[in-house]
This record gives structure tokens, C-alpha cells and sequence, in this order.
């Protein structure tokens, strides 16, 4: 799964460059409690999960004032990569489950959960006058570039492949993408207009006024989005690290992923890796297929059935 050299150098330039991979910490408040050691917890999280991961982490250090959580953002191939070469990191959490098997596989992983679910959908520029309503109308000569995360190594890009494939569209299609680094970078190509449509997750296209969906991608042409949240072995005895792979589970952070649209997977079903299909008790119904123009329905409430771990 690793990608070729220059891939991987495109990726850690992009990384660097990125005005919003890490998040500032807060200031620390004067008195005795400044005193009070302050235990770090690094995440890397994939850039789809932004918003929410950042929302929960502030809200978690303010709960336990004697932590500080430092998150970076990028693609889950760069992460991953960056995590086997050795870089300081406690939690990962991967926007598929290839990512997180990659690093079990070499010893790197504690345990993991599948944790969260979105979505592809096909996004244009909110005034664009090209007619984009199914599939099929991203071969027209009037889609010229079409934006989408790295499609060999990156999670939203292998999962829009697949799609492409078995509309069996792709090979009529591959020629046309712009390759971003992440999908954020996909995004970004078309809200600037250097692409006429672009593929992200539902979720990306949302925080975006820039862009708007012109249909969703039907859930059964890719394998599922699932994110798997992993606890790296290194941080394994680490009690500040486990903690906060616990809260992310909480109901409290789940609400939270939620409301920015994202769907989560049962308590009950995170361990086996395995979900339950949309619309039944996951939080992120759908309604509509490849065709539709009408917008995903998402669930955001929470479930009454759900505890926290």
C-alpha cells in the first residue's frame, strides 16, 4: 500500500505548507493551576475529520485541564506513513481500515475501533452552469478537470475509483483528475474553479459555501467509509493517550461528530470492525441513490441506546 517516493515527498511538502494542520494551544491560565504538569496527547487524524476532532480535543483539554492535546491533519496515507517512519503520535484516527491494518501489521497498533461513517458525493462550484445530475454527465467535454483525493493511496480517492469502476466510467474519467494530496485539497480545487466537479465526503462539501453537491454517490459502489481509530502501541501504557481514545467513543464526542454530519457505528459493533447498514441505528441515514440530486438525510441526534464505553 505504500505509495511511490514522490507521492509520499508531494504529500509531507502539502503537510508543511498547510496554514491548518496543527492546532494551536491555549494559553495557560496564571495562578497555581499553571503550575500543574501538563501531559501531551498527539493526534493525527485525517483531514475530513477537522472540525469535529478539533471541537472534542478543546473540550477535552478545558474537562481535564491537565492535558494537552495536539492534533495534526492531513491524508491517512501521509499519517500512516508518518507514523511507521516514527514520528511522535499516541492516536490515529484513519479515514478506512487499510491505513490502521497497514500499521498492525507492523506492530505499531494497540487496539482500534471503527468509529466513524460518511459518504462520497460529486461537488461543483455553487454558481457553475454545467449540467452534472448522475454519473454519467462527469464524461462530458464540459468536465474538464475533475478534483479528487490521491485515487492510489488516499481514502476518498480509492473509494471514488472504486465507484468510477463499477459505473464502469473510470477509464473514461482518469484522464480528467486533479489529484489532491487529501480530500480538503480536492475540495479546494473546486471552490477555486480549477476543476469543474470534484468527488469529497459529505461532509467536506457541507462546511463549504463556496461549492454545492450535485448528487450523492450511491453507498453500495465503494466499500464502506468507515474511519477506524487506533491507539498506537507506543502509547499503549500511556494513561493521558488511553483516556482520550475512550472519550472519543463517548457519547459526548459522537454528538459532536454528528452534528458537523458524520454517522458513527454502534457501541456494539466497533470491535468486530463491522457496521450497521445506513439508516439503522447508525446516525447517518441515506436516502436517494447515484442519480438523485437531493441531498443525503442525516441523522444528527443522539441515540437513546447508546452509552458510553
Amino acid at each position: 500500500m505504500r505509495g511511490d517516493l514522490w507521492r509520499i515527498t508531494c504529500y509531507v511538502m502539502w503537510a508543511c505548507v498547510a496554514a491548518g494542520c496543527s492546532r494551536s494551544q491555549p494559553a495557560k491560565p496564571s495562578g497555581a493551576s499553571a503550575e500543574r504538569p501538563q501531559e501531551t496527547v498527539v493526534m493525527l487524524a485525517a483531514a475530513s475529520t477537522q472540525e469535529p476532532v478539533e471541537t472534542v480535543a478543546a473540550n477535552y483539554e478545558q474537562t481535564s485541564r491537565s492535558v494537552a492535546v495536539k492534533c495534526s491533519f492531513a491524508g491517512s496515507a501521509l499519517l500512516a506513513e508518518q507514523i511507521a517512519a516514527g514520528v511522535d503520535a499516541d492516536l490515529f484516527l484513519s479515514a478506512n481500515r487499510q491505513w490502521v491494518q497497514h500499521l498492525t501489521d507492523q506492530g505499531l497498533v494497540a487496539e482500534s475501533v471503527s468509529l466513524l461513517r460518511n459518504r462520497l458525493v460529486v461537488i461543483v462550484p455553487v454558481e457553475s452552469e454545467v449540467v452534472i445530475t448522475r454519473p454519467e454527465d462527469l464524461l462530458k467535454d464540459s468536465v474538464r478537470h475533475l478534483a479528487m483525493a490521491d485515487p492510489e493511496a488516499v481514502p476518498a480517492g480509492i473509494y471514488g475509483r472504486q465507484a468510477l469502476e463499477k459505473l464502469n466510467i473510470w477509464n473514461g474519467v482518469q484522464d480528467k483528475v486533479v489529484a489532491g494530496t487529501d480530500v480538503r485539497q480536492a475540495l479546494s480545487y473546486v471552490e477555486t474553479g480549477a476543476a469543474e466537479a470534484g468527488i469529497v465526503y459529505a461532509t467536506d462539501a457541507v462546511i463549504s459555501d463556496k461549492v454545492r453537491t450535485a448528487f450523492p454517490i450511491a453507498l453500495e459502489l465503494s466499500e464502506p467509509v468507515v474511519y477506524q481509530l487506533a491507539l498506537l502501541k507506543s502509547a499503549a501504557e500511556k494513561p493521558a493517550a488511553r483516556a482520550l481514545y475512550k472519550h472519543l467513543q463517548s457519547l459526548e464526542a459522537l454528538t459532536i461528530f454528528r452534528q458537523q454530519g458524520f454517522g458513527v457505528v454502534e457501541a456494539g459493533s466497533r470491535d468486530e470492525g463491522s457496521e450497521q447498514p445506513p439508516g439503522e441505528g447508525s446516525g447517518f441515514g441515506v436516502q436517494g441513490s447515484a442519480s438523485s440530486s437531493q441531498p443525503d438525510k442525516i441523522d444528527r441526534g443522539p441515540r437513546s441506546n447508546e452509552a458510553n464505553p
